[in-house]
Formats: C-alpha cells, sequence, structure tokens
C-alpha cells in the first residue's frame, strides 16, 4: 500500500516537471521570437552584407555560411536569410518576352490631299511600361510648312502596369491644310511619342586582400580561378577579368563598367568606374530627371569635381551609399538643348553627338574587413528620363481650281446639317456652311443649345443642361 502511494506520487511529481519543462520550453521559444522579430524590425532584413557592403565567399564563390556560428549570426542578424543581391535580382526579373517601351508601327497614308483642305494621317503606337504603375504617352504632330494649329488625338494616354502592353491608333489633324503653288507638291508629316522611363543597371564587384592578390598576379595566377574559391560568373570577361553589367530592357542602356581587372583590393586606389547612357534605338534622348548610383561602403568615389560626375547626397540605402548626377554634369553633358547649341549648325549633328553620354568617376577601395580574403558586391545605378521616338511620313498635296474645304462647298442648310463634321458658318438665317473647328473634341464644346442640341460634329449623346452642354 505504501509502496503504491509512493509511485502515485513519483509520478504526479514527474508529471508536474515535465510539463514545467514544456512551460519554460515555451517562454524561451516566445522570448528568442520577439529578438527575431525585434532584430528584423531593426534591420530591416535589407540584405546581407556586412557594414561596408560586403560579403565574404567561400570555395564554391557563394557567400560564407559558418555552421553554428552562421545560424547565431543570422538569429541576430536576420537580414542575413534575405537576397543578398535583390537589386539584381529585380533586374534580371524585368527580362521577359515582352518588348518593353514604346514603338510606332505604323504611320502611313495613301490619301493625296487638296491645297488648303483638312489633313488627317493615322498611325499605330505600341507600349509596354517597366513600372508597375505603369507610363504616359503624350503625342505630338508636325507637318512641314504648316503654320496654323495641329492636333493629335488622342494627345495621350496611360499604359497601366508592368509589361502589359497597349496598342493605340493616333491621329494628326492640321485643319488648316496647306496652300501650294504649284500642280502637285511634297510634304513630310511626323507623329511623336514622348514617355517617362526608367532603366536600372547592377554591376558586380569582387575584392581580395591585396597581399593574396599581389601573390597570385606575381605568379602569373588568374585569382578567380587559380584558388580555393574559383568564382565562376558569366559577365566576367576573360581573360582580362573585367566586368560587364546586367540592365533592364528599354530604349537606353544603362552601362556600368570599368577597364580596370578585378578583383579590386585596398591598393586599388584609383579605378576608373563608367557610366555610360546609349541610345540603342530609334529615337532621341529627351531629358534625364534623375540618374542615382548606390555604391558599398568599401567603395569610395573621388569628391573632386574635375575626376567625378557624381556627388555625395548624404543619404544611405541600408549599407550602400547614394550618389547623384552632378547639376554641372547632368547640364553641359546630358539635358544639352540641341535645338539652340551654338557650337552645332545642324541640330541633327548634335542629337547624334549626344545620343552617347559618358559619364566617369575615379574611385578607391577602403581597408578591408579581416578575418576573410574574398569578397563580393554591387554597384546599382538607376535614371529616370524622357524618350520620345518619331514616324514620318510624305504627303501628297494636289492644286485644285477649287481647292476649298468639303463643308464650303455645301450650298444648301439642309444638306449643312446633315453632313456630320459640318455645320452653319452661323446660329441665325444660313449663309454658308463650315467644318467643325479642329479644337472640338466633345459635346462640351458647343457653346449654345442650337448646336448641342444638333450635335453638328458627331459626338454623340449631347444635352444641354443650365448653359452647358454635357455627353450623357
Amino acid at each position: 500500500m505504501v509502496e503504491g502511494e509512493l509511485r502515485s506520487k513519483f509520478s504526479e511529481l514527474f508529471g508536474k516537471v515535465i510539463h514545467f519543462i514544456i512551460i519554460i520550453a515555451i517562454v524561451i521559444i516566445i522570448v528568442l521570437a520577439v529578438i527575431f522579430m525585434v532584430n528584423v524590425w531593426r534591420t530591416g532584413a535589407a540584405s546581407g552584407l556586412v557594414d561596408e557592403g560586403l560579403i565574404a565567399l567561400d570555395e564554391t564563390g557563394d557567400p560564407m555560411k559558418k555552421g553554428v556560428f552562421g545560424f547565431w549570426n543570422i538569429f541576430w542578424n536576420p537580414s542575413e536569410i534575405s537576397n543578398q543581391f535583390k537589386w539584381e535580382s529585380e533586374v534580371v526579373e524585368y527580362e521577359s518576352a515582352v518588348e518593353l517601351g514604346v514603338d510606332i508601327l505604323k504611320f502611313e497614308t495613301n490619301q493625296k490631299f487638296l491645297s488648303n483642305e483638312p489633313i488627317q494621317v493615322t498611325g499605330l503606337v505600341k507600349g509596354a511600361s517597366i513600372n508597375d504603375e505603369g507610363m504616359n504617352l503624350r503625342f505630338l504632330c508636325e507637318l512641314d510648312d504648316y503654320e496654323g494649329e495641329s492636333l493629335a488625338m488622342p494627345s495621350e494616354i496611360e499604359v497601366h502596369g508592368k509589361g502589359v502592353t497597349r496598342n493605340q491608333e493616333v491621329s494628326c489633324f492640321f485643319s488648316d491644310g496647306i496652300e501650294v503653288s504649284k500642280q502637285q507638291d511634297s510634304k513630310k508629316v511626323t507623329l511623336k511619342a514622348e514617355y517617362d522611363f526608367l532603366t536600372q543597371s547592377t554591376y558586380r564587384l569582387y575584392f581580395m586582400d591585396s597581399l593574396i592578390l599581389d601573390s597570385f598576379l606575381s605568379h602569373g595566377l588568374d585569382p578567380f580561378i587559380n584558388n580555393q574559391y574559383n568564382v565562376q560568373d558569366d559577365l566576367l570577361l576573360k581573360p582580362t577579368n573585367v566586368m560587364r553589367s546586367q540592365i533592364t530592357e528599354g530604349p537606353i542602356d544603362l552601362r556600368i563598367s570599368s577597364e580596370t581587372s578585378q578583383p579590386f583590393s585596398q591598393s586599388s586606389n584609383f579605378v576608373m568606374l563608367n557610366v555610360d547612357l546609349v541610345t540603342k534605338e530609334s529615337g532621341n534622348l529627351k531629358q534625364v530627371k534623375s540618374l542615382k548610383l548606390y555604391v558599398p561602403f568599401a567603395v569610395e568615389l573621388s569628391r573632386d569635381v574635375r575626376f567625378c560626375d557624381f556627388t555625395d547626397t548624404g543619404e544611405i540605402d541600408g549599407q550602400f551609399k547614394i550618389y547623384e548626377i552632378s547639376e554641372i554634369s547632368l547640364n553641359d553633358k546630358v539635358n544639352v538643348d540641341c535645338s539652340n547649341n551654338q557650337f552645332y549648325d545642324i541640330e541633327e549633328d548634335c542629337i547624334e553627338d549626344y545620343s552617347v553620354v559618358e559619364l566617369r568617376c575615379s574611385f578607391g577601395v577602403s581597408q578591408l574587413p579581416g578575418g576573410d580574403v574574398f569578397f563580393k558586391s554591387l554597384i546599382k545605378a538607376e535614371v529616370e528620363y524622357v524618350f520620345e521616338v518619331e514616324k514620318r511620313e510624305a504627303i501628297t498635296i494636289l492644286q485644285a481650281e477649287d481647292s476649298s474645304d468639303v463643308c464650303d462647298r455645301i450650298f444648301d442648310e439642309t444638306d449643312c446639317i446633315s453632313t456630320v463634321g459640318c455645320m452653319p458658318s452661323s446660329a441665325g438665317e444660313f449663309v454658308s456652311c463650315t467644318s467643325c473647328p479642329i479644337s472640338w473634341t466633345n459635346c462640351e464644346s458647343y457653346e449654345d443649345e442650337i448646336s448641342c442640341d444638333n450635335d453638328w460634329c458627331g459626338f454623340e449623346n449631347c444635352n444641354f443642361i443650365e448653359d452647358s452642354c454635357f455627353s450623357s
């Protein structure tokens, strides 16, 4: 009996101990989870880079993993679990089968126009944005020797969403036409599409301890493949070990480069960084709104304006400093007004010369972290700009005995009213027939109730309410 009671009490005590241990374990897990979440919030989990913007590499060329110490490093610095090269991933992610940017697919007409007759030419524009928020397209029409009012319909459109393609017909109207003095004349009509765009680029950087690097080079060995790290990089050009950049698709290539062989070291105290804007499609770079570089702390860009087109903004993004193009370089090298440039007699020559923008900056490498000898990082660049594409078409204008507008040749009031696009020249007694003004684009253009109710121009569903005409 006594032995049974002892066993019962022992079992009860053992159960309480187990229960207590479980409670303690739960509390520890909760505390660790809270610490982890605090560290996630504290670090922003932005990258796995150390303070200098570098990450050590192991024998495979991948970010170094250090066993249990690596676990605790991740625990106390949760940013380690993020993609160390998220920027680079974003650049690659934009690559798709969709051709980003804007293209005027066609702009043509077989019609011949009479002297002083209104002219209309229609084109087809295709657009696809790189940005999640889409982009705005603005249209402009030009006609040689035309001095009247020109109109593009529509004047602008929105292309919504990244990679979403939109086709849009755009018509150019020249209501006054052109008077010609000979039997037949040819003129150039131009459709222009202007839009905002964003291009991004990343440029990989490799760093090695200077003493070890010098040892490899002095023995004629490639530091990338003749050591324990054996880095394989498809952007690394052999045998010079010069790196190429990755660029998002668009009308402008944002190329980051250096002709100096990698890896860099502390002894690399004067390396020239090249940032080139190259127009790779037909069209013009109209304006650069902003151009920024995100540079790791291990890299020091020159502050000498003679050797650097970029200035330090003082802003920081994670382990990267933010530089932007200097105001002097922006005005003198990029946003050059070719329409009124004293150095060029022909505007097209100016545009061609500035189709490639070359920006430069020398940099040095600060002291690398101790303990590891091989590091990887990157520079990101992004440029926001306005780009313009255009397409031209030659039209034929004929001289005629009666070269007046088609509506001017209608002399009956009933015929004038029944012909869409034509309207009486006055609101009272019928005198003559005339065309709807080219600037009238909707019901709101009508100024009186008679015009609104008759809807001369064919806008449809016009209603006159409280002294104004509205489309219902």
